[in-house]
């Protein structure tokens, strides 16, 4: 069993995302939109699967092209944990947006919770 630690409320959506790393590769893409989606997303953060492995503390950019047309997000996040998803060569992973520019912030929270 698994104990959950997220706090707030999470949207389950399949959001396409593009991410880039601002570790040792600068801005070197790691995954393209079609390798990587979100699971479920909040406030906060979200859940994404993933083609390639992040590690735990890994500073990455992020781009999230939100199920609402014309709605996208932009964020630095971490990742906060990774897993590999079983019999296969994919990944889960919990990032924590950091910076979160506050435009952005309105259309998130607008995409959550399905305002406007």
């Amino acid at each position: 069993m698994t104990i959950e630690r997220r706090l707030g409320f999470r949207k389950i959506e399949e959001n396409q995302v593009y991410i880039t790393s601002t570790e040792m590769f600068r801005d070197q893409a790691i995954s393209s939109p079609s390798g990587c989606v979100t699971r479920d997303i909040s406030i906060a953060g979200t859940k994404i699967v993933i083609d390639s492995f992040l590690s735990v503390l890994d500073k990455v950019n992020l781009e999230v092209k939100l199920a609402k047309p014309g709605k996208n997000i932009r964020s630095a996040a971490v990742v906060r944990w990774i897993r590999q998803i079983p019999e296969t060569e994919s990944f889960e992973a919990g990032l924590e947006f950091t910076e979160l520019d506050p435009e952005d912030e309105m259309i998130l929270i607008d995409d959550v919770y399905d305002v406007g």
